[in-house]
């Protein structure tokens, strides 16, 4: 079975757990917007999950990720 994640962010399929952790730190983030990352990448939650968690609808959560959080990681791979 493949990963949905890869599929979601293909960008980022070479990144192990560490490494994703690892660049969330580095990366110019908010507090909610690293908390969002690593429980998306690395903890695999669901978007409705991760809202609960940071105060969010599962639909903001999902547009944060996609248009703020992603791009803001793909400057700092290497």
């Amino acid at each position: 079975m493949k990963n949905r994640l890869y599929e979601e962010f293909p960008e980022l399929r070479y990144l192990t757990d560490e490494e994703l952790k690892q660049l969330c730190k580095n990366a110019r983030l908010s507090r909610d917007d690293a908390r969002i990352a690593i429980l998306r990448l690395t903890d695999r939650r669901s978007y409705a999950d991760i809202g609960a968690k940071v105060n969010r609808d599962r639909s903001g959560v999902s547009k944060r990720l996609r248009k703020t959080i992603v791009p803001e990681l793909k400057k700092h791979i290497a």
